[in-house]
């Protein structure tokens, strides 16, 4: 029914699917056709796990790797109260007993929230039964403790882990660049015997976070092996120097053979239309090799906006239309650039155009953080 690389169906497939098997009857329906789909639901949906939800809830009788396949969309989804709930009702009213899989979702869930306290009840069961010994968990409890700020306990955890698991040294030379404390993250790094190209990007990516930028590059100089993620991070860490930035982004394209991905272009567009290189920025748009995000353009378009130029804000208002983008947003840019020319006729097709099409301004809001909750694990 699914096939390999399902992932990439279509929501409107993946319901028709759904509804083929509700048909015939999900209560008779073979585990493995329900496992796919609801996989295939949780990777499919863009991030939302409203119909992954439906369909969990509509299986009588969900096993381990349909609790995990939720657990683990809920972490991605950033929703760890979920993916809590999930784990509960797996250990409560389903009495299955969780594997490796299932606390590494969860650590990764809990990695989200500021505070180990929210991690402590999972770090206990993970103890509890037995799962420290296993590398994936243990690498994800380390990373989940450095996220959440409890560096001590995870510094203790790589003592124990020794020299050679360089994922674990990874996860602590983050925590410390995320606090902010990139001189205890170099001395890390340099302590470090086994360091691989994620490690150098990490330390590199601290000292672009952090605005340092020659230190960056004296790192990057250094490196005996450069991957996408590298040159990203040194392209996007310049993106205030105009000189600096396309020389990395060309060095990388022309020099080293490495085709550049949608960020990489992003960032060029980004940084040439702060400058008010429009046509520049513009240049690099519409030559990408990979395939154009709608983000390009709109970033195109609000540099437009800010500089004032209404030709290259309608060409790339045509793109993001090619594209079936349609946001409020796009027409409010450009109507911005019309108001800012004086051209008050512009302004009012825009207004137009969207009263035509029921196109409305979506509101601001503000978000308010709480007191990170305490979730605990049975």
């Amino acid at each position: 029914m699914i096939r390999k690389g399902s992932a990439r169906l279509s929501p409107r497939a993946l319901r028709q699917i759904h509804g083929k098997l509700v048909v015939g009857g999900i209560a008779t329906a073979r585990l493995q056709p329900l496992r796919e789909l609801l996989l295939s639901c949780v990777a499919s949906f863009h991030g939302t796990m409203d119909y992954a939800s439906k369909l969990f809830d509509g299986i009588p009788h969900p096993d381990l790797f349909m609790h995990n396949a939720m657990v683990r969309g809920y972490a991605h989804a950033g929703e760890p109260a979920a993916a809590f709930a999930v784990y509960r009702r797996m250990m409560e009213a389903a009495r299955l007993r969780p594997d490796v899989f299932t606390f590494c979702y969860l650590l990764r869930a809990c990695a989200g929230l500021q505070g180990s306290c929210a991690g402590s009840p999972v770090h206990g069961a993970v103890v509890k039964l037995g799962f420290l010994k296993d590398a994936y968990v243990r690498n994800a409890l380390i990373n989940m403790l450095a996220k959440c700020g409890d560096l001590r306990a995870a510094c203790v955890l790589l003592d124990e882990v020794g020299e050679g698991d360089v994922v674990a040294w990874s996860a602590v030379i983050s925590g410390h660049a995320a606090r902010g404390d990139v001189d205890a993250a170099r001395k890390m790094f340099d302590e470090c015997r086994h360091k691989d190209i994620v490690c150098w990007n990490v330390m590199l990516s601290a000292y672009a976070k952090h605005g340092e930028m020659e230190k960056a590059r004296e790192l990057f100089d250094s490196a005996p092996k450069k991957d996408v993620v590298s040159w990203n991070t040194i392209i996007t860490g310049h993106a205030g120097l105009v000189e600096d930035g396309p020389k990395f982004f060309y060095l990388m394209k022309d020099g080293y053979g490495i085709e550049p991905n949608a960020r990489h272009y992003n960032s060029m567009v980004d940084m040439l239309g702060r400058a008010g290189l429009l046509d520049e920025a513009f240049a690099i748009a519409s030559n990408m090799r990979c395939e154009s995000s709608a983000v390009i353009w709109r970033t195109l378009l609000g540099a437009c906006r800010t500089h004032g130029n209404m030709t290259l804000g309608k060409l790339a208002r045509e793109k993001l239309l090619n594209m079936n983008e349609d946001a409020s947003g796009d027409y409010v840019l450009l109507s911005g650039i019309s108001a800012s020319s004086g051209e008050w006729l512009g302004v009012e097709t825009q207004r137009w155009s969207m009263d035509r099409k029921g196109i409305r301004k979506v509101a601001g809001y503000a978000q308010i953080d709480h007191k990170p909750a305490v979730f605990s694990a049975p």
